[in-house]
């Protein structure tokens, strides 16, 4: 499946809606960068359309998460599937990420700093 990203902003929060499958021709890092190169409060990644996520993609959620970490940026995974939970616990990534089961939570979670 080719992968989507559709991106919103909600109240300074950059919203990415992903579906397909995450790998590192998805573009991710480079979309994210030009979001954080502007005006942006925090960054939630909605997950919950992921059927399938590969090393390379992984390793660029961990890039976007460092980058936002350098810059004082809250980043948070909303509504990961299973596949993608089991691929967080069995990476030992799930304490790296902020991860919550709604997008709406995430999104109040930036808001509240």
């Amino acid at each position: 499946m080719t992968i989507r990203i559709e991106k919103k902003v909600q109240d300074g929060v950059h919203i990415f809606e992903i579906s397909g499958t995450l790998t590192d021709e998805a573009g991710l890092v480079r979309i994210s960068s030009e979001v954080l190169d502007g005006e942006v409060v925090g960054l939630v990644l909605d997950l919950h359309e992921i059927d399938m996520i590969t090393s390379s993609g992984l390793a660029d959620l961990v890039q976007i998460k460092a980058r936002c970490n350098s810059l004082n940026l809250p980043m948070l995974l909303a509504s990961p599937t299973a596949f993608v939970m089991g691929v967080l616990e069995t990476t030992k990534l799930i304490g790296f990420f902020d991860v919550h089961e709604k997008l709406d939570e995430a999104i109040a979670a930036v808001k509240a700093g």
